[in-house]
């Protein structure tokens, strides 16, 4: 367990051999830890892939983010009419709309589709003909536990957090001086950390249980491939590290929570005065800036 030398640009390297065959060949994951919003990150992620040429790549995605892995020219922010629109028709959550258009604006800021490393490896990896392997817990999971486990004032002081955020962005540069600081994170785990000071289950769902279900998922490449390289935020890193030879409760974290949901009709007025809360708070900041 460690860093690599200079030619991987210090990506960690762990070993793992199945503890079910114990007789079985080693195998080496080289672990590449990126900023998802930065160029230098998708460079990084080629680098290393051409340099390994791995069996399989692992990416920190699941089946229903697989859209991020086609190619887009420009990042597209959403409106807030489309956002309140989707989250009223109960088609998603306001948190999940309105994180989605932050990171659509960062983006922007930046000029790199977010998640822009993972199709990166994504063309890599067929280019050399590696497994393929995305192993992040499947989003409604994700989104379904750390939703029930906010109550109805929370999840409105969230959105409200998250808005804020996506209006007062730093300057691309100032994003760039922050993004070379980060080495052992990145911009969207600092951001949920940062949240978590005032929401103290948001780490726990979207970053600590992720890391366990990715050490999981990780290890069943055991006897499928001797070398992976496994692209995942960097702010994943030191849980991935902490945990990568403990005894993972899968069930437990890959489970829905038993809370169950409230009625559709329910949620949709839920949502739409949500909205609305946040629709007045930003007109109305929009109104003392000018």
């Amino acid at each position: 367990m460690g860093d690599s030398g200079e030619g991987l640009n210090k990506v960690t390297v762990l070993k793992y051999r199945s503890p079910k065959n114990r007789s079985s060949a080693e195998q080496t994951f080289y672990i590449v830890g990126t900023a998802h919003i930065s160029r230098a990150s998708c460079e990084k992620t080629k680098a290393v892939i051409r340099e390994v040429k791995p069996e399989a790549v692992f990416l920190e995605l699941c089946e229903h983010r697989r859209a991020l892995l086609r190619k887009v020219e420009h990042v597209r922010v959403p409106s807030l009419a489309e956002l309140v629109s989707g989250a009223s028709k109960g088609h998603i959550t306001l948190f999940e709309a309105l994180y989605s258009w932050m990171l659509a604006k960062f983006g922007s800021e930046m000029e790199v589709v977010p998640g822009e490393e993972f199709r990166v490896a994504h063309e890599e990896a067929k280019r050399i003909d590696a497994k393929i392997m995305l192993g992040d817990r499947p989003v409604p999971v994700t989104i379904a536990r750390m939703w029930s486990s906010l109550s109805c004032w929370q999840k409105i002081r969230l959105c409200f957090h998250l808005l804020i955020t996506g209006i007062s962005l730093p300057s691309a540069e100032d994003m760039n001086k922050l993004l070379e600081e980060l080495a052992e994170t990145d911009a969207v785990t600092e951001a949920i950390k940062e949240l978590s000071q005032t929401f103290p289950t948001l780490a726990k769902h979207l970053i600590a249980e992720r890391d366990l279900y990715m050490v999981y998922t990780m290890r069943q490449l055991a006897g499928m491939a001797s070398t992976v390289v496994a692209v995942v935020g960097a702010g994943h890193l030191p849980g991935i590290r902490e945990n990568w030879e403990k005894d993972i409760d899968i069930r437990e974290i890959a489970r829905m929570p038993k809370k169950p949901p409230p009625p559709q009709k329910r949620w949709r007025y839920v949502a739409i005065i949500s909205s609305s809360i946040v629709i007045v708070a930003f007109v109305t900041m929009r109104s003392r800036l000018r």
